[in-house]
């Protein structure tokens, strides 16, 4: 993870931007607040309802960005056609099918998670181990690990998601407390012990 976010910014050949690579790369390389979520454009990761809080946002906040990036799904033209309409459209980048997002998300502030709903996205320990602070929605999925790690928990709405932003705004949203050599460790402790258990079944079962 951390090799893959220190590679260079890049699009693919199918990479659909609503800003060019080297606008990209100037936000990325400013001091203005940047926000970040990846996710499909899909109905259940609630972009809509993302983009209108930060326009709420960025009334007070103007030189913050807000990037959204997503592999697969729909909903992309919507979500550019959605960002044109509002006052913050030229604070939001838009990012559609991106091999690599890791040093664009190294390089951001806080990470949102706006889903209606969850299963444990991977996203956000990649977020975590790059050293971001996290806000999720609190939908099953997400619940557990961010109570676990002492992530930022909003309620599950357009204004849960605003009221979030404020509290990053006011220092209140800070990395997770989150150690992942101990997980490794504990992960390759798991594996070693399974291999022990089924090589001694497979002995048994030569020995019966």
């Amino acid at each position: 993870m951390l090799e893959r976010s220190l590679a260079p910014v890049a699009f693919n050949e199918d990479t659909l931007s609503n800003v060019s690579l080297e606008t990209l790369q100037s936000v990325l390389d400013s001091d203005a607040p940047k926000f970040i979520s990846i996710g499909r454009f899909s109905p259940e990761k609630g972009h809509k309802r993302l983009l209108d809080a930060f326009e709420q946002y960025w009334k007070e906040h103007p030189d913050t960005w807000l990037i959204i990036i997503g592999g697969v799904g729909t909903l992309y033209e919507d979500a550019v056609a959605h960002a044109k309409s509002l006052a913050a459209s030229d604070h939001i980048i838009l990012i559609y099918s991106m091999q690599n997002p890791m040093p664009v998300l190294k390089n951001c502030d806080l990470f949102l998670l706006s889903s209606f709903y969850e299963g444990r996205p991977i996203v956000l320990m990649e977020a975590a181990s790059l050293g971001l602070p996290l806000m999720a929605c609190d939908v099953n999925g997400c619940h557990g690990f961010m109570t676990e790690y002492q992530g930022t928990l909003v309620d599950n709405s357009e204004e849960g998601i605003l009221h979030g932003m404020q509290l990053f705004a006011e220092g209140k949203v800070q990395p997770v407390q989150i150690d992942f050599d101990r997980i490794n460790a504990a992960s390759a402790a798991q594996t070693e012990a399974l291999i022990e258990d089924c090589t001694h079944i497979s002995h048994s079962e030569r020995t019966h």
